[in-house]
């Protein structure tokens, strides 16, 4: 909210903003769904953003799809799996 967007298109901006090439699929189902992540294209987000975003998810600790059940407060059964 402090950079007066929705948490959803920031994380979308964090995403383009990495030092890999990362292609969000952000797969809308409607015109609206489409139009409202098109303003994460032109976010622009500082250093010091980057920095206290990359505080509060540091990214996956292991390779996927296993890296995303290892971060506190997601169980493996939450990401899908049948195990």
């Amino acid at each position: 909210s402090e950079l007066g967007e929705t948490p959803s298109n920031v994380a979308i901006a964090w995403l383009l903003h990495r030092p890999t090439k990362i292609i969000p699929i952000t797969g809308p189902r409607t015109v609206e769904h489409l139009t409202s992540v098109l303003p994460s294209l032109k976010i622009t987000l500082s250093e010091e953003t980057l920095k206290q975003i990359d505080k509060i998810f540091p990214g996956p600790a292991a390779e996927a799809p296993n890296a995303y059940w290892q971060i506190p407060g997601i169980s493996y059964k939450q990401q899908g799996s049948t195990k």
